[in-house]
């Protein structure tokens, strides 16, 4: 049930309808929280997708709280720097803040996601050249602005 209610959220994300997309976000969350409690990756992803909505609608507070909340589960289930979705979660809330103005906050979330994507998935991976640019210790390149793909991860 909570995946209908998710699936048909994307469809109204789709379609611009980002209040309804909510609307039916949240519902899966409640349902993903209610069966497996708080501490579960389904539930992680429901946050994740709440942010990245929030964040669309300019709600960048709630947006980094939803994403926050995503991180935290993961960071518990999936261990602190040794998973790339613990990477994603910190890129996503980097993203937020970097829309929010912030790009002392960004660049910090994008170096700390690199570091695990570097150390997790190597040098070559996809995740972590999209990222390379937006890290200021890597030599011969300027940090800020938001990764090339300019989206988040999560839905």
């Amino acid at each position: 049930m909570a995946t209908s209610f998710n699936n048909i959220g994307l469809v109204y994300e789709k379609k611009g309808d980002l209040e309804n997309a909510l609307v039916q976000h949240q519902k899966a969350l409640e349902i993903r929280t209610r069966v497996f409690g708080s501490d579960h990756l389904d539930v992680a992803t429901s946050y994740m997708g709440l942010g990245n909505l929030y964040e669309s609608l300019d709600k960048y507070e709630d947006a980094l709280e939803m994403h926050s909340k995503s991180l935290d589960i993961k960071t518990r289930i999936l261990g602190g720097d040794n998973h790339p979705d613990v990477a994603v979660s910190i890129k996503n809330i980097g993203i937020v803040y970097h829309d929010k103005g912030d790009s002392a906050a960004a660049t910090e979330m994008y170096t700390m996601a690199y570091h695990i994507f570097l150390k997790v998935l190597g040098p070559h991976h996809p995740e972590t050249h999209v990222l390379k640019p937006f890290v200021p210790s890597v030599p011969g390149i300027v940090a800020g602005g938001v990764p090339e793909t300019g989206k988040r991860d999560g839905h």
